[in-house]
């Protein structure tokens, strides 16, 4: 029996069974159907529904996971109605996530200009080429890392951040408690004499 009073380490929190069905289900509906579409050299279509998923799928289910998490109270139409540029602030806001916020922000300019092109007086070849870039971008870049925190394989750096300050608590009131208790003993010692 342990009879240790230091408190237990944190471990990172791990999604729910149902969040990593969920990461399952985009990885091989969503992020499959993208790719497809990618390998089948249809651009356009592997770019705009690539965005599509990470804004209405991928991106709103993180957030909901980091909030829950950390129990911060929102409602369906706060996460829900709101439009890709807030989502990502909303997303930064409440993970610290530097490198996916970036990425996000780089992905929403490459849509945003890829249909100012196709709206626009933007050529046919040079559309495509802005699709291709477009899509590879959101497949490779921001999908991945999305599914991986969805799944458990990477804990948004804001939940990290709670855990890491409460083992560093506890390791230095356990290093605090051991040396008063080496204190108290040396001191016991010289009454036994």
């Amino acid at each position: 029996m342990n009879n240790d009073p230091t408190p237990r380490k944190k471990q990172a929190p791990v999604p729910s069974r149902t969040l990593q069905d969920k990461a399952k289900y985009f990885e091989e509906e969503y992020y499959e159907y993208a790719l497809k579409a990618y390998k089948d050299e249809d651009y356009l279509k592997a770019a705009m529904t690539s965005w599509s998923y990470i804004e209405e799928f991928f991106l709103p289910t993180v957030i909901k996971y980091i909030a829950e998490k950390q129990k911060i109270k929102y409602t369906k139409s706060m996460v829900d109605g709101m439009n890709a540029a807030n989502l990502i602030k909303v997303y930064y806001f409440i993970s610290y996530d530097e490198e996916l916020y970036s990425l996000f922000e780089k992905a929403r300019g490459l849509r945003n200009k890829l249909v100012h092109k196709a709206y626009g007086a933007g050529s046919i070849p040079e559309i495509e080429r802005l699709a291709k870039i477009s899509a590879d971008f959101n497949i490779k870049e921001v999908m991945l890392p999305l599914l991986k925190r969805l799944s458990g394989d990477e804990v948004p750096p804001s939940l990290l951040l709670y855990i890491k300050g409460w083992n560093d608590l506890r390791d230095k009131m356990k290093k605090y408690s051991d040396d008063r208790i080496k204190e108290l003993k040396a001191e016991l010692k010289k009454y036994d004499k």
